[in-house]
């Protein structure tokens, strides 16, 4: 890991462990750990929740703002996407967990 990944992770720790109370999180301070990408920035224990995993963004980012643009429009490609399937065949994708 170079100087600029070091003071990558240092930064993101340094981002969690101030949002993370404010969001109403309790961490076990000891259970933090940064896996290597692809992996999340933060993964943890969190009271009652159990282990979770974060992934941190700047969202004044342009990649970011395009991401949420997608995440957006989704639900809505779904459903046209669902368009095209046959009845019975939308009733097993829609019986298979997704919620449109």
């Amino acid at each position: 890991m170079n100087r600029l990944e070091r003071e990558k992770k240092r930064q993101e720790l340094h981002v969690f462990q101030a949002l993370a109370p404010l969001a109403g999180l309790t961490v076990v301070p000891e259970s933090i750990s940064q896996p290597e990408p692809p992996a999340p920035d933060i993964a943890c224990e969190v009271a009652r929740y159990g282990k979770m995993t974060f992934e941190l963004t700047a969202l004044d980012a342009s990649s970011t703002r395009q991401r949420l643009a997608h995440m957006q429009a989704t639900p809505k490609a779904w459903i046209r996407a669902l368009g095209y399937e046959t009845k019975t065949r939308r009733k097993q994708i829609q019986d298979s967990r997704w919620e449109l």
